[in-house]
């Protein structure tokens, strides 16, 4: 079996979540864990999309880097809140990813006009459960925080449930 077949086969077994076979060929192979499809992402990154935490915790105990970036500059952690994987933002965070990670975004004209933090991207999509999880576990101290705008994390708030959380 060549490497890209190789690759094409552990891609297939995360997403199918085969937890065997992707533990067989990560021990034959160990720098597959790392490894990017044509798409840019890792096994982690799809594990993380799917909100498959059993495959996201094989894959990190297997080494797979947590603050990994796919091609779009988006972290695991901003595909996980982004997709409302609870489970999965707190353990990549207990699994050593980067809270002081920014989402950038950009304007029509390919400059950086903001970003987020963790905290004011899920305020912003409304997520109560991974605001109080940010809050109460991680990020209490960073409320207030400022993006170059000076917004904050109740400016981007969505939800009168998050906004009473915020302002606790």
């Amino acid at each position: 079996m060549n490497a890209e077949q190789l690759n094409e086969e552990l891609f297939d077994a995360v997403k199918k979540g085969e937890l065997e076979k992707v533990e067989r060929l990560i021990k034959n192979n160990p720098t597959k864990v790392d490894v990017m499809n044509n798409f840019g992402e890792t096994p982690l990154m799809i594990a993380t999309i799917n909100g498959n935490y059993k495959m996201a915790k094989l894959l990190i105990n297997s080494g797979a880097n947590v603050n990994f970036k796919d091609c779009a500059g988006w972290s695991l952690l901003f595909r996980a809140i982004n997709n409302h994987r609870k489970e999965i933002v707190e353990l990549l965070i207990n699994s050593g990813a980067n809270l002081e990670e920014k989402l950038i975004l950009f304007n029509r004209d390919k400059q950086v006009n903001e970003y987020l933090t963790p905290l004011m991207f899920a305020s912003s999509l409304g997520y109560i459960d991974i605001v109080e999880l940010l809050i109460e576990k991680f990020l209490r101290n960073t409320i207030n925080a400022q993006n170059r705008l000076g917004l904050t994390a109740l400016d981007y708030s969505t939800n009168l449930e998050v906004t009473s959380i915020l302002r606790k």
